[in-house]
C-alpha cells in the first residue's frame, strides 16, 4: 500500500474491500487484552516507537475506529481484526482498578512505520467518534 493510498477515502476503498481477507493476512502484532498491553509497554520501554491509543465506551466502537484505516481489515475466517502493516495494534479492554479508564475498551495502533498523517487519520477518526485520548507518542515524519 503506497503512501497516496492511505489518503483515499473509505468510498475508495470498495475495490479493496471486495477482497477476503484471512487470518493468514495479518502482519501486525495484536494486542487483545492487559497482558499484551503490558508487554507493549515493555517494549516501549526498550524501544520507542510512535502510537496513538483512544479508550471507548464498546469494543465494536472501538473496533470501529480501527476498521476505518486503510490498513485494517476483518479476517473472514477468524472474525478478528488484522493489520496489513508491520504494526502492533488491537482492541483491549482495561481491567486496571487504579486507572482512569477502568473497564473502558482501549483502541490502541504502533510501529516504527506508523508516520505523522496515519497518527493524525487516527485521532481524527476516534475524536469524531467521542473516544477519549488515553495516550500517544506522535510520529516526526
Amino acid at each position: 500500500m503506497g503512501l497516496f493510498d492511505f489518503f483515499k477515502k473509505k468510498e475508495g476503498r470498495t475495490l479493496e474491500s471486495t477482497k477476503s481477507y484471512r487470518e493468514s493476512d495479518n502482519r501486525g502484532t495484536r494486542i487483545q487484552d492487559m497482558k499484551g498491553y503490558q508487554g507493549f509497554l515493555m517494549q516501549q520501554i526498550m524501544n520507542s516507537v510512535p502510537f496513538v491509543q483512544y479508550s471507548f465506551n464498546t469494543k465494536e466502537d472501538a473496533d470501529a475506529a480501527l476498521l476505518e484505516l486503510p490498513f485494517i481489515y476483518r479476517a473472514k475466517d477468524s472474525n478478528s481484526l488484522i493489520c496489513l502493516e508491520l504494526f502492533s495494534f488491537g482492541v483491549y479492554r482495561d481491567e486496571n482498578p487504579n486507572d482512569p479508564e477502568y473497564g473502558k475498551f482501549n483502541a490502541i495502533i504502533a510501529g516504527k512505520g506508523f508516520t505523522k498523517a496515519m497518527y493524525d487519520k487516527m485521532c481524527t477518526i476516534c475524536s469524531e467518534a467521542g473516544a477519549t485520548r488515553y495516550g500517544g507518542i506522535e510520529p516526526k515524519i
